[in-house]
């Protein structure tokens, strides 16, 4: 930050996480010393929040699964990638989340400068368990959605991931290089922005 090092140290096999929230629109990049090795990043622009618009909920029958609309404004300057993900509430407090995951990101090569809406069908209910041992079920009373914009470098990673997890078992296949930004290692540096919208 404003040419200041954020130090990260490794302890035994443990990391130490360090806080730190990037500015919107800001380039950063990542140097880590490793076993005297030097590993940096290319330079990434960390991702600016793009606030939900609206959320939509269009009920089954019986109100136990819905179809959920995330309605987004995308910028025109720029292609950008996208997810979301759902919490579910009950009585204020959060009783399942959603893995975050970046598996299922998408490009706004189709819709970049539009209004565009993601759709998710949701399972209202909610299973506790003990051990294997059903102890309650109920229906959640509230959603969290969170909208994620990501940079390219994670959306670059995560398809190089998935094109190669389709190739697994084809001796035909020529497997692609999985996308990384770092200069002497494997893996990748890259920014993430969320919104959220109760529903």
């Amino acid at each position: 930050e404003e040419g200041q090092s954020v130090l990260s140290t490794q302890v035994a096999a443990n990391y130490k996480k360090i806080p730190f929230a990037a500015r919107q629109g800001a380039l950063y990049a990542l140097s880590v010393e490793v076993d005297g090795r030097t590993i940096d990043s290319a330079p990434v622009l960390s991702s600016r929040v793009i606030p939900i618009d609206t959320c939509s909920l269009q009920f089954n029958a019986d109100s136990t699964r819905a179809v959920l609309g995330i309605t987004f404004q995308d910028p025109p300057e720029q292609s950008d990638y996208y997810t979301a993900r759902i919490l579910k509430k009950n009585q204020g407090e959060v009783v399942e989340r959603e893995e975050r995951s970046f598996r299922n990101l998408i490009s706004d090569q189709p819709f970049n400068g539009s209004s565009h809406t993601i759709t998710k069908s949701i399972n209202l209910g909610v299973w506790i368990f003990d051990g294997f041992e059903l102890v309650d079920r109920f229906l959640a009373d509230e959603l969290v959605v969170i909208l994620y914009r990501v940079s390219e470098p994670v959306y670059l990673f995560y398809e190089s991931l998935d094109k190669n997890n389709g190739e697994i078992g084809n001796q035909f296949s020529n497997q692609a290089p999985t996308y990384s930004n770092l200069s002497d290692g494997y893996g990748f540096f890259g920014t993430y922005a969320v919104d959220s919208m109760a529903v």
